[in-house]
């Protein structure tokens, strides 16, 4: 007895898959105000916004200390990229001591304006604006004024933190020592004060 064995071969069928692009919105962000902010930390409130950011200016050496000169966007407008001009980075010593030009002498009362100043110190960087050296505090102490005749006008006047010595004195030369609170001795420095002028000649440490 023969068995017929019949196969029945039925057809694939693959079912075609259709992919379909959806387009994606594109996210929104309320800019932060991030004007003065170091790039570190605009980068830092920008990415919790949930903006892009985009660097243009300087060239970007210190985020940590390099800071946020304008900004494109106004803080609460909704955007998507905040473009930011960095502002460059510099360099100068810790302390920066007194104005420059001294001794400065304007019109006014017959004066002397002294204070105690530190200048030097370590290496640091900065971040324009502030490339300019900036005027320090005076620094705490005690200064002498005497005359040309040897005269003692001012002994040992103490000044406190940011503190200057202001004394009415008539038309003459005058010799200025001081020593900061630290025990540095400064000076003696000698200036002329002429009448109907007011004299600014303060005392310098160079630190190390």
């Amino acid at each position: 007895m023969v068995t017929t064995l019949i196969v029945t071969v039925l057809p694939l069928t693959f079912a075609a898959t259709t992919t379909v692009a959806v387009a994606s919105t594109p996210s929104t962000c309320h800019a932060p105000r991030l004007t003065g902010l170091t790039v570190t930390v605009a980068r830092r409130h920008a990415q919790v916004a949930g903006c892009d950011v985009r660097l243009v200016g300087a060239k970007l050496q210190m985020p940590q200390i390099q800071t946020v000169r304008t900004q494109n966007v106004r803080p609460g407008h909704v955007t998507k990229v905040v473009t930011l001009t960095v502002n460059p980075l510099c360099s100068g010593a810790a302390d920066n001591g007194p104005p420059a030009g001294e001794p400065i002498v304007k019109s006014g009362p017959t004066e002397l304006i002294s204070g105690l100043f530190l200048e030097g110190g370590p290496f640091l960087f900065r971040s324009a604006p502030n490339c300019k050296d900036e005027v320090e505090e005076s620094s705490p102490g005690w200064i002498t004024v005497t005359n040309s005749a040897g005269t003692v006008i001012v002994y040992k006047m103490e000044l406190t933190e940011g503190q200057f010595l202001h004394v009415k004195v008539p038309a003459g030369k005058y010799t200025i020592t001081g020593v900061l609170a630290v025990n540095n001795k400064v000076g003696p420095l000698t200036v002329d004060v002429p009448a109907g002028k007011t004299v600014r000649q303060d005392l310098t440490f160079d630190a190390p």
